[in-house]
């Protein structure tokens, strides 16, 4: 998925804004709570942040892994996006 179709997902979600933060990552938000991003210019890893339930989940499964200084907020990663469907990744976006 091109980081031009993650960004356009992200932006519909109901109030969500973007900004560049900490000089070159995307990072998307609803009333200043972050809840996604990527690198950016090759818009990977990504990350985002799930319920504590769906972290311990998330992190045993291939193709993804806790977020490297985000984790204790439940936050993972995807580093590879292809190695993750994108409907699933819209799912887990979306929640």
């Amino acid at each position: 998925m091109a980081i031009a179709t993650l960004r356009k997902f992200c932006l519909s979600l109901p109030g969500t804004m973007y900004d560049v933060k900490w000089g070159k990552d995307l990072m998307f938000s609803v009333g200043n709570k972050m809840f996604a991003g990527f690198s950016m210019p090759e818009g990977e890893p990504v990350a985002f942040k799930v319920e504590d339930e769906a972290f311990d989940v998330l992190v045993k499964r291939e193709g993804f892994i806790p977020a490297p200084y985000a984790a204790r907020f439940s936050w993972v990663s995807v580093p590879v996006r292809r190695k993750v469907k994108v409907a699933g990744l819209k799912a887990l976006l979306k929640d």
